[in-house]
């Protein structure tokens, strides 16, 4: 981790505390007993905040309206839409803009209540509330009866015919409640802003300054950081000043020192610790890019920001916190030397386990332990060469198929193709014969059902499962088909065992070696269910876009078609002859480094970690993004450049463990690598053997799914070798 430390310590100052995260000294006694008497519940003090930023935002919408209808008033031309502007005006203010800004003061004074000192510690809330409030209630009574009587003589200037001039001067002072709203606002921030916030006053009876002294810096909120350190050092990795403004314009609330949870961000970002990250726009952060360009995005932050990189998205309140790690000991250290600080509790996890079950790959503790030990079986070299019939088998049939195409215009969608092929090889490997059944379903409700978990997942507002939602009502039904028709053939194969080799007989008859206990029916459906998940649709991408880069470099697809043809010379492969397709095994190997299916993966810290310089705090998410480890400039020359070369032996022995991680890594690695490589090799000795491929010019739109994906059809042009 030198790299790691090295980098950290150019970045950020120096550091105080021996425990990070924490302050050096904390109140004891009859003082914290007192303290804590004071403060709101989490729960309550959530739900007001909750409610401060919805009126807050409300008030500042409402000030926005008010504004552009006082301009169409005094600019419009027709009468009638003078007499509505001001009819909506008077409205307004009194319906909306008054109760905002009445239900604003009251949670504010609320939450300044729940901590120690109250608002009068900070004034400048009180400051904020209360001018706004009040004048902004006074010029609305005051025009009240003017709005009243200029929207009436509008009225009855255009029931009359009469045109805009004639119906004389307007009183501009309309314009004075939104303006004095925000004026008010914004006097308030600008005071908050740039108060010196080492003298903030306190009450009678507050710590005298040698007690300060003792006890170390007080914590302060992550919006309210101080401009400097406690030895003159700037911050430079603290929140920006507008990100400080546009937060405190909603949430300049305080916040109870004793919510360790709220509070360890804050912490320890005012002692150095915070990792850096990027800034993203006011209010939402990087929400924007993480919808948009999510991998674009990771790629920038580990250019900019280095190896460790702490994101935000949201408003205060419904606010997404997350740190991502990128080199190659940082992935090593929360996938595998340090894996039991990592759990799966995160909520992606979670929305996983309701839609799919709690298999192998979302369980955790004894109950994965005793998954892993019946399933790692199943996948020994042995079983995967077993499938490799199977593999070939539905091959041959994609390349029958490609023969009409051929004749014609030579064009076929990649990825559709691959999607279809490697769901009929996982699905035959998983159900065998019954695979026919179960198919039309899988097309039915696999898509919907995952769309709808990845989108619960990552959204910081997630409306009950019980809701009647449109969408939660699809999910719901696509949920009870699938696990209808996978339990009715579990059901059937318990009371009459077929006797063949597919996975699901193996479950059935996997007793685990410790206990002899067998997988109960809701335990076999939950991992048939996610090998389909984590089986085909990952395959899928690796062939789509190898085959793709190989129409895109003749070289390398010529070489491949001459190792093939050297292996195999003609006959069908077996197992054995896989081993003998380096050069064919190199370029997946490429493939997937530049197209990692798993692009991101997701742990949560329940007692935080440090990492390199950088602390994490206790129930964090942290991710590890192979997408952008990938392409790291210190283990990487020219990354974006498709070399299969890099993976030559004697080159892979000198790199990093974890430089290269598409199956993830560790106790936790994917159970089913071997069986993916082993059918994306069969499949892409095949398809060359039998058909040039070239594929035409442009870049591939890709989708961050639940794996990643193109975004489309990735077309190609196939002429027959022979």
């Amino acid at each position: 981790m030198t790299e790691i430390n090295a980098a950290a310590s150019e970045r950020r100052a120096p550091v105080t505390s021996d425990l990070p995260g924490r302050s050096s000294a904390r109140a004891t006694g009859p003082a914290r007993r007192q303290r804590s008497a004071r403060q709101l519940s989490p729960a309550l003090r959530k739900g007001l905040l909750s409610a401060h930023i919805v009126t807050a935002v409300g008030w500042i919408g409402v000030d926005i309206v008010l504004l552009v209808l006082a301009l169409t008033a005094l600019t419009s031309t027709d009468p009638r839409t003078v007499a509505a502007s001001y009819v909506a005006i008077g409205a307004f203010t009194v319906v909306l803009l008054v109760p905002a800004g009445v239900l604003t003061l009251a949670t504010g004074l609320l939450l300044g209540a729940g901590t120690r000192w109250g608002i009068v510690r900070y004034w400048w809330l009180t400051v904020k509330l209360v001018i706004t409030v009040v004048l902004t209630t006074l010029v609305i009574l005051l025009l009240r009866p003017r709005v009243a009587e200029v929207a009436s003589r509008a009225e009855q200037a255009g029931a009359a015919g009469l045109s805009r001039d004639q119906l004389g001067n307007l009183p501009v002072d309309l314009l004075f409640p939104p303006v004095v709203s925000i004026v008010a606002l914004i006097v308030a921030t600008v005071l908050a802003v740039y108060k010196p916030w080492g003298k903030t006053p306190s009450p009678a009876g507050a710590r005298s300054a040698a007690a300060r002294a003792r006890s170390g810096p007080s914590r302060r909120s992550s919006v309210l950081l101080p401009a400097r350190s406690a030895d003159g050092e700037d911050f430079e990795r603290g929140p920006g000043r507008c990100q400080r403004i546009l937060t405190w314009l909603t949430s300049s609330v305080p916040v109870p020192p004793a919510d360790e949870e709220y509070l360890m961000t804050a912490v320890l970002s005012s002692r150095g610790h915070q990792a850096p990250g990027p800034r993203g726009l006011p209010l939402i952060g990087s929400a924007r890019e993480l919808r948009r360009d999510l991998l674009g995005l990771h790629l920038r932050a580990m250019r900019e920001h280095g190896d460790v990189v702490r994101f935000w998205a949201g408003p205060p309140g419904a606010r997404l916190e997350f740190y991502t790690v990128y080199h190659p000991d940082a992935v090593q250290r929360v996938l595998a030397s340090e894996s039991g600080r990592y759990r799966k509790d995160n909520q992606f996890y979670e929305e996983v386990r309701r839609a799919f079950g709690d298999g192998v790959l979302s369980s955790q503790d004894e109950r994965w332990h005793r998954q892993r030990r019946l399933t790692q079986p199943l996948f020994t070299k042995a079983r995967v060469a077993a499938a490799v019939p199977s593999i070939v088998a539905e091959t041959d049939r994609l390349a029958q198929r490609w023969h009409p195409a051929a004749g014609g215009d030579g064009m076929v969608d990649l990825h559709a193709e691959m999607t279809r092929l490697t769901m009929l090889v996982v699905g035959r490997t998983v159900f065998g014969a019954d695979f026919e059944e179960v198919l039309p379903v899988v097309n039915e409700t696999f898509l919907p059902l995952a769309e709808h978990t990845l989108k619960r997942g990552f959204t910081p507002l997630r409306t009950p499962r019980s809701w009647p939602t449109p969408a939660n009502r699809r999910a719901a039904d696509a949920q009870r088909t699938l696990y209808r028709v996978v339990d009715e053939i579990i059901a059937r194969r318990r009371a009459a065992p077929t006797g063949t080799d597919d996975l699901l007989t193996l479950l059935l008859e996997a007793r685990d070696p410790g206990t002899g206990q067998a997988l109960d029916d809701a335990e076999i459906r939950d991992q048939v269910l996610l090998f389909l998940l984590a089986g085909y649709e990952t395959t899928a991408t690796t062939l789509t876009m190898a085959l793709h880069l190989l129409g895109r470099h003749p070289e390398v697809q010529a070489r491949v078609r001459a190792e093939v043809d050297t292996v195999l010379s003609g006959r069908t492969p077996v197992a054995g002859d896989l081993a003998g397709l380096g050069y064919t095994t190199r370029v997946v190997q490429e493939v997937t480094r530049l197209y990692p299916a798993a692009y991101i993966i997701g742990r949560r810290t329940p007692g935080g970690d440090r990492i390199g310089e950088f602390s994490i705090p206790p129930r964090a998410d942290v991710y590890v993004c192979p997408w952008a480890t990938h392409r790291h400039p210190e283990f990487w020359t020219h990354p974006d450049r498709f070399d299969p070369e890099r993976f030559i032996p004697e080159r892979a022995a000198t790199r990093h463990r974890y430089a290269w991680f598409p199956f993830g890594g560790g106790p936790r690695g994917c159970l089913g690598q071997h069986f993916s490589i082993a059918e994306s090799l069969t499949a892409i000795a095949l398809l060359i053997r039998a058909y040039r491929i070239n594929t035409p010019p442009g870049d591939i739109p890709l989708a961050t799914r639940i794996t990643l994906r193109p975004a489309g059809p990735v077309p190609c042009s196939i002429t027959p070798t022979t």
